[in-house]
């Protein structure tokens, strides 16, 4: 069996919600769920050659105003083996916290960690490193762009959502060095079931609703609904759709990279 390397961030946490971001990709969320353990393979994308910051924020879990007295998490980030244990060797940052030892006031998510980590691996440059940088005179062409991509869903225009999604596809199968065609079938094996339903619908994200997180010094911008629910959200035959959507500015225009 053919061994690689990969880096892995684990997370245990105890009546809190966080999320884990590694230059400005978001790497793993828990909103709602009051315990959890993670373990989260990093996606190549965004790991950087020169810096990789990692940044972890803690909030109350949903609906809530202020952190629970019980919160903790643990961050552990090592780097092996695909199928074996890295040992301590392999160990990049560990961390743990609690609202007891540390406490945090008030609501919404909170910066915990914001830490430089040096894997081994490396991938090569990505496009999203040399993209232009977000402004906010950048939201009506990211909203248009939005707009495109759920007319396509709406429509149930396969093509449409491909063509959309190209640069990001182009991207991910250099990731998992594999190649395009590959990772282009199945993407369209997971939608497609839900746009041949006759009744497929999906639920639009309003420009009122939309939120804008700007990542990587604004190279990056993820796009959610309130609370960081995924942008694009539909249902067939009561499953539910949902695609994350994170977009750079590359030469010349908004563009799906993520």
């Amino acid at each position: 069996m053919n061994t690689y390397t990969i880096v892995v961030v684990e997370l245990r946490s105890e009546q809190v919600a966080y999320e884990a971001v590694l230059n400005g990709g978001v790497v793993v969320r828990s909103l709602e769920l009051p315990d959890t353990i993670t373990q989260t393979k990093l996606n190549p994308m965004i790991i950087e050659e020169e810096s990789n910051l990692l940044e972890v924020s803690v909030a109350p879990l949903s609906g809530g105003d202020e952190l629970d007295p019980r919160a903790k998490l643990e961050l552990r980030v090592h780097e092996g083996a695909h199928g074996k244990h890295p040992g301590d060797g392999g160990k990049l940052l560990e961390y743990q916290w609690s609202q007891s030892s540390a406490p945090l006031a008030g609501g919404g998510f909170q910066s915990l960690v914001q830490q430089p980590i040096k894997p081994q691996a490396r991938h090569g440059r990505w496009l999203w490193q040399d993209a232009d940088a977000f402004s906010e005179a950048d939201r009506p062409a990211i909203e248009a762009l939005l707009t495109r991509f759920q007319d396509a869903c709406a429509a149930g225009d396969l093509d449409g959502v491909m063509a959309l999604l190209e640069k990001r596809d182009e991207e991910l199968a250099r990731a998992l060095d594999v190649g395009v065609g590959r990772v282009v079938a199945a993407e369209r094996s997971a939608i497609n079931p839900f746009f041949e339903q006759t009744d497929w619908q999906l639920e639009r994200c309003t420009p009122d609703e939309l939120e804008l997180h700007p990542r990587a010094g604004g190279r990056l911008v993820e796009l959610t609904r309130s609370g960081r629910a995924p942008v694009v959200q539909g249902s067939a035959a009561d499953e539910l759709l949902q695609i994350g959507l994170t977009v750079s500015h590359i030469e010349g225009a908004w563009t799906i990279i993520r």
